[in-house]
């Protein structure tokens, strides 16, 4: 049997959690700058809009990874390490962050920021659900769900273990 030393295993909950909520403060912010620039009923009307659209056609194509992807997750591998959820947390800061400055040059440049403050909302708010549903499936199971950390390919690897891990 294979002990694979360098797989570095999170919370599923944990991570989702934190991406839900520095997504929904990207998207809060970019809303108030829309806001500032264009006035509350536009801005409102805008980003109700876009956050409906984006939920439908995530809940129409799943195109994030969600707790049902959890089904087929496999045993935690021997050697396994527990990662760090604080550096997985400033990392995740940065990526939105630079997503956010992204996002932001592409609002500038069409003189738009009240039509990107939706989709990150969205993309926070199926995190929370998911981040909610999945640690309903490790009580139910009595397991833990993990993920690889560092896996930003579009199918990361999830690892189901005992609670004592």
């Amino acid at each position: 049997m294979d002990i694979d030393t360098n797989l570095v295993v999170v919370d599923i909950v944990a991570i989702w959690t934190i991406d839900a909520a520095l997504f929904s403060i990207a998207g809060l912010g970019f809303l108030a700058w829309g806001i500032a620039l264009r006035g509350a009923g536009r801005s409102l009307a805008a980003f109700a809009i876009e956050l409906a659209v984006c939920l439908v056609v995530e809940r129409v194509a799943t195109t994030l990874h969600r707790a049902d992807r959890l089904e087929s997750a496999s045993p935690l591998p021997a050697g396994a390490r527990r990662g760090s959820i604080a550096a997985y947390t400033l990392k995740a800061i940065a990526a939105v962050g630079l997503a956010g400055a992204m996002t932001a040059a592409v609002a500038v440049t069409l003189s738009a920021p009240q039509f990107v403050g939706g989709f990150f909302v969205a993309y926070g708010i199926i995190r929370l659900v998911s981040a909610r549903r999945a640690r309903a499936m490790e009580r139910r199971e009595r397991v833990e769900y993990r993920v690889r950390l560092g896996s930003w390919r579009k199918r990361p690897e999830y690892y189901v273990t005992s609670p004592v891990f």
